[in-house]
């Protein structure tokens, strides 16, 4: 049917994942450790290498090493901005519907207060 559907749904589905959204939205912020990440999100660190293999996977994230010759962890970062553009859009996109609902509730309630 449509071309590369099956690319977008495999897409679609990483980036319906809330621990995958909150890793995405600390990653806008700052380049961070996994440790850091599992801290922050209070998840266990298979939980947050399992997210950002599939975030890698996806081509969102991308691995790199510490500046600090010290620290042997690897540092996580947003791979293409373009994705902080796109959940910007669909966070929009919600809010303006969940607004559209309420104003919908409101208008229904004002009505049974006139009838």
């Amino acid at each position: 049917m449509y071309e590369f559907i099956d690319e977008v749904v495999v897409f679609l589905k990483t980036l319906g994942d809330e621990t995958r959204l909150n890793i995405l939205y600390l990653l806008t912020k700052e380049q961070i450790s996994a440790k850091n990440i599992e801290e922050r999100l209070e998840k266990s660190q298979s939980t947050i290498s399992q997210h950002l293999k599939s975030l890698i996977e996806a081509g969102l994230v991308d691995k790199i090493n510490s500046d600090n010759p010290d620290e042997k962890a690897k540092i996580y970062k947003i791979k293409d901005k373009n994705i902080v553009k796109l959940i910007d859009n669909i966070k929009t996109f919600v809010i303006s519907q969940k607004k559209a609902h309420l104003e919908k509730i409101n208008d229904v309630n004002r009505l049974d207060t006139l009838l």
